[in-house]
């Protein structure tokens, strides 16, 4: 059985595409990772009867939890890397450093072309930091 509606596969396979590379599955991992952090933060936050007191105590911890893992990127991102091989495989991708080239005048060059690396630096460890500028 197959989809009649040509704009509805082509859509499919377009997400399907996006999501079998390597910066979108690491990049998921690390969103999951961060934000893991801050699920109870926000169920208290939404919840009728809490204490201002309380919820300043809640941030307070979660953004130190969050400057320990901005601190220990290494050792922090090395988890999700695996995390996100696994994920890789169970697709059937494999995680990747893109190309690198000479020069680079857009965007950041890592010089690197361990895939761990090149992500820690370029999508981890920026993602940690954006709280804090």
């Amino acid at each position: 059985m197959g989809w009649d509606d040509t704009d509805v596969t082509s859509k499919a396979f377009l997400i399907q595409s996006a999501m079998e590379k390597s910066c979108f599955v690491v990049g998921l991992c690390c969103v999951l990772g961060v934000f893991g952090l801050t699920a109870s933060l926000s169920v208290t936050l939404q919840s009728h009867n809490f204490y201002l007191a309380q919820c300043i105590q809640h941030i307070d911890r979660v953004f130190s939890e969050a400057k320990a893992m901005r601190n220990d990127a290494v050792s922090g991102f090395a988890s999700l890397f695996v995390e996100a091989q696994e994920m890789a495989t169970s697709i059937g991708c494999e995680i990747r450093a893109p190309r690198q080239c000479g020069r680079q005048v857009n965007w950041n060059l890592y010089g690197t072309s361990d895939p761990q690396t090149y992500y820690r630096l370029s999508a981890y460890i920026p993602f940690l930091h954006f709280p804090y500028t």
